[in-house]
C-alpha cells in the first residue's frame, strides 16, 4: 500500500544553474556598459561646460580694453587648463548656384579665436567670434 517510495525532484540541475549564471552575467555586463557610457558623457559635458566658462571669461578680458589683447596663459581657477587668443582676418566662403566657392571680404571685422586646452590628452575647444577690427 504505502510501501512505494515517492521520489521528488528538489533542487536545480547543474545545467540550470550554469544557464542562470550566464544570463545574469550578460545582464550585468549590459548594465555596467550603460553606466560607464553615462559616466563618459557626464565627464565630457563637464569638460565642455568648463571650457565654455573659460572661453567666455578670456573673450571678455580680451575685448575689455581699447585694443584687443592676444596671447596665451593658464586659466585662473582651473588647474591644468590653458588658453590662447588669436586675432585674424575672417575667411568667409560661400558657394553660388553652380557650386563655385566665392570669398567674401568683411571690411572692418576681425575674427577673435580662443582655443581652450584641457589637462591631459583631451581634445581642444575652439570658440570664435567676429569683432570690430579696430585698425587691424
Amino acid at each position: 500500500m504505502l510501501t512505494e517510495i515517492i521520489k521528488k525532484d528538489t533542487g536545480f540541475t547543474l545545467l540550470e544553474v550554469l544557464v542562470a549564471t550566464a544570463v545574469t552575467g550578460i545582464a550585468l555586463g549590459v548594465l555596467m556598459s550603460t553606466i560607464a557610457q553615462g559616466h563618459r558623457q557626464s565627464f565630457r559635458g563637464d569638460m565642455e561646460r568648463k571650457a565654455g566658462i573659460i572661453a567666455e571669461t578670456v573673450m571678455q578680458h580680451a575685448l575689455s580694453g581699447d585694443d584687443i589683447s592676444t596671447g596665451s596663459g593658464e586659466a585662473e581657477g582651473y588647474p591644468g587648463w590653458s588658453y590662447s587668443v588669436e586675432l585674424r582676418e575672417p575667411e568667409v566662403r560661400v558657394t553660388d548656384d553652380s557650386d563655385n566657392p566665392v570669398e567674401i571680404e568683411l571690411e572692418g571685422l576681425a575674427e577673435l579665436v580662443v582655443t581652450i586646452t584641457p589637462p591631459g590628452n583631451a581634445r581642444h575647444f575652439t570658440v570664435s567670434r567676429l569683432v570690430e577690427s579696430r585698425g587691424m
